[in-house]
């Protein structure tokens, strides 16, 4: 469950991570930089966090959402992580790259080849893991013109 909350009656942003239905042990501990979520959750399961698949089983996400902070209207809610989740994650990343690449070629006036946008496109699609997107990168200059 992760908590949201915002002083007016709007649900806060997700600049964190993407709200989805489904979670992964392992991909909480990578999205929050550490462990913690998945050390508690096999203290509390015990045997069951015994299993291979323990940290990769997808469970379900609920989000905890404060609104009015601060005020004598407080209103908390749980919300199923589907309800968030209009588009699946999987298509969300790599849309959303392609989307920004089209409006710099549209912007900057280059035109490239149907074919070459679909090569970009079929890379693009392999794009999906949130898990990758929220670590923290090494950013080197890029390449060099030759």
């Amino acid at each position: 469950m992760e908590l949201k909350y915002s002083k007016g009656g709007n649900i806060a942003s997700f600049n964190s991570t993407i709200p989805t239905k489904y979670k992964s042990l392992e991909e909480i501990d990578v999205i929050n930089g550490n462990n913690l979520v998945s050390r508690i959750a096999e203290v509390m399961d015990s045997k069951l966090a015994l299993d291979e698949q323990y940290f990769k089983f997808e469970r379900k996400c609920l989000y905890l959402v404060r609104t009015h902070k601060g005020s004598k209207r407080v209103k908390v809610s749980i919300v199923d992580g589907s309800f968030f989740e209009t588009v699946p994650k999987e298509h969300l990343f790599y849309q959303m790259f392609l989307n920004v690449l089209r409006a710099h070629l549209e912007k900057k006036k280059i035109e490239i080849s149907r074919e070459a946008l679909e090569k970009v496109e079929e890379a693009l699609s392999c794009v999906t893991d949130q898990t990758i997107i929220a670590t923290s990168q090494i950013i080197g200059r890029g390449f060099s013109k030759t």
